[in-house]
């Protein structure tokens, strides 16, 4: 532990470096513990847990709170198509109290854990490939202080879920090749699948890390297929059975890839707005995700993830003990080569045409930035040119703090527009929040009991409404969906619409099919009366 003796000047570096790696490790984890939980307050006093995505946080939620609470319970009928199961599942314990899941909180409680225990190991594997405290500390740093992870761990998106599953893995790898115990590999197998079952993203990061594992123990002359069978087992696993799972409940084992709510959808609504200028450009695939990275993790950090990636490569190149950070980088060609495809949308207000969508992709290359980067110091420190001065390593070490305090301040200079996945909400996300909050508030205040009918794509509903999610039709619920919207009054005794999303609207990602086959029902029609209007969503009661 570092000590200050009385009378002699108290200077950072000397601390830092007298400063024994476990005590650091203690400290950083309070830290962590502290900046999050200060996001998280922030956060929730200004409502903004439910506004990414137009509400995606709620429907997540709500995703995971059906699997009790529906007309058809339990995790097989609810398990969903598009969006993969393991985040949903990790929130069960939380959503299952009503006040959590009402709240958001349960959705905070797992992004909070998530991040801390990402940020965490982020440290320690820096720390086991350099063995230099600095050097993890800037890791740290770059990954812990970024404010659109702090932001999206407040949320239920599955961000900080999926990073923390990927670090995880890449944890264990780094202690397969460093003291080469085989539990190691069939632990790191187990979370590759977490992460494979949070975001789609991980399923391109298995196969190449599976690659990177034959080749290892291939020149290692023990057992390749093995080892990369047993990494990848679990993960495959799980894959043939969304496949399966799909083909069985939607009747196409590709429902999650080009089905009605899936991303490829989305995106072919931006197409035929002529709105997706990527698709089939491989310049501009590039430059729009290349901005989404710079615009999500600062211009500053960039440089020093470039620096340490270049003496990264040449210092260890394929060495054995350190090539396993390089499968985080399989996500840079992946996500330009979705934009490619027209299976994803970003838009960006530095992009043409300019906008505010899906920025938050851009974060996807975080851990590799914040592993990359915390090893630029260590290789820098080693270069014939530092070893020269001096004080070479004691400026060395204010240059990363210069260059990290001028990517906060900047940040924080125009707080919150220069925050990409902040500022991304005043582009729909957050109008279409308290649209959706107000007919909840009228709903927890007037709903008296009884099903409503609903399109939850276009209508999501905010967990603190009251209404039971058992009490919830949706034009595809299982038996009901097709019967309520013909003959209503015989079954919901509520109905919501939004005029506003019509079919007629070509540029709408979905129009609300509720709205498209009652409004001239006649059931409906001399059965109904409206209740509550605003902005476009109207309530019928039954009369």
């Amino acid at each position: 532990m570092a000590t200050i003796t009385k009378g002699k000047k108290i200077n950072f570096f000397s601390s830092l470096k007298n400063l024994d790696v476990k005590n650091l490790y203690q400290y950083l984890i309070l830290i962590t513990l502290v900046i999050g939980l200060l996001a998280q307050i922030y956060s929730y006093i200004n409502e903004l847990i439910f506004c990414p995505n137009f509400g995606d946080p709620a429907s997540r939620l709500d995703s995971s709170r059906r699997f009790y609470d529906s007309i058809t319970p339990g995790i097989w009928n609810q398990i969903g198509t598009v969006w993969l199961p393991a985040h949903m599942i990790l929130l069960l314990p939380f959503t299952k109290i009503s006040f959590l899941w009402q709240t958001g909180i349960a959705g905070s409680i797992v992004g909070f854990i998530s991040y801390v225990i990402g940020s965490i190991l982020i440290f320690k594997i820096i720390y086991r490939i350099t063995k230099d405290k600095f050097s993890a500390f800037i890791g740290w740093a770059i990954y812990a202080l970024n404010p659109n992870i702090l932001y999206l761990q407040c949320t239920a998106m599955s961000e900080t879920v999926f990073f923390m599953f990927l670090i995880i893995t890449f944890y264990y790898l780094q202690m397969l090749v460093d003291e080469g115990e085989r539990m190691d590999v069939v632990k790191a197998s187990f979370f590759m699948m977490g992460a494979v079952a949070t975001r789609y993203e991980g399923w391109v990061v298995m196969i190449f890390t599976s690659i990177l594992i034959f080749y290892v123990y291939y020149k290692k002359k023990h057992k390749p297929l093995l080892y990369a069978l047993t990494f990848s087992s679990t993960s495959i696993a799980f894959i043939g059975f969304w496949l399966y799972h799909n083909w069985s409940r939607y009747g196409d084992a590709l429902e999650f890839q080009r089905g009605k709510y899936s991303l490829l959808h989305h995106a072919n609504a931006f197409l035929a707005a002529n709105l997706l200028p990527t698709k089939g450009n491989l310049w501009l695939s590039t430059d729009f995700y290349t901005k989404a990275v710079i615009l999500n993790t600062g211009w500053l950090i960039i440089l020093i993830f470039i620096i340490g990636l270049t003496l990264y490569i040449y210092n260890n190149r394929l060495d054995l003990r350190t090539v396993f950070p390089y499968a985080l980088l399989i996500l840079y060609p992946f996500s330009i080569y979705s934009l490619y495809e027209g299976q994803n949308v970003i838009m960006l207000p530095n992009t043409e045409p300019s906008g505010f969508v899906h920025s938050r992709y851009g974060l996807s290359l975080l851990p590799a930035i914040a592993i990359f980067g915390g090893c630029a110091y260590k290789y820098l420190k080693d270069t014939e040119f530092i070893r020269k001065f001096k004080t070479g390593k004691k400026s060395l070490v204010y240059l990363f703090l210069i260059l990290i305090f001028f990517q906060t301040a900047y940040w924080l200079s125009n707080f919150p527009n220069n925050i990409a996945s902040l500022a991304e909400l005043d582009y729909g996300s957050k109008q279409m929040y308290f649209k959706i909050k107000g007919v909840s508030e009228y709903l927890r205040e007037n709903y008296d009991g009884g099903n409503i009918l609903l399109d939850e794509v276009i209508i999501r509903l905010l967990p603190s409404c009251g209404v039971p999610y058992r009490e919830r039709i949706f034009p595809n619920t299982w038996q009901l969906g097709e019967k309520a919207l013909k003959e209503p009054s015989k079954y919901v005794k509520w109905i919501i619409i939004d005029t506003e999303a019509t079919k007629e609207k070509r540029n709408a990602l979905h129009y609300d099919e509720v709205y498209d086959k009652i409004k001239n029902n006649s059931d409906f029609l001399n059965n109904y009366k409206m209740v509550y209007v605003k902005e476009g969503v109207e309530v019928f009661k039954r009369m």
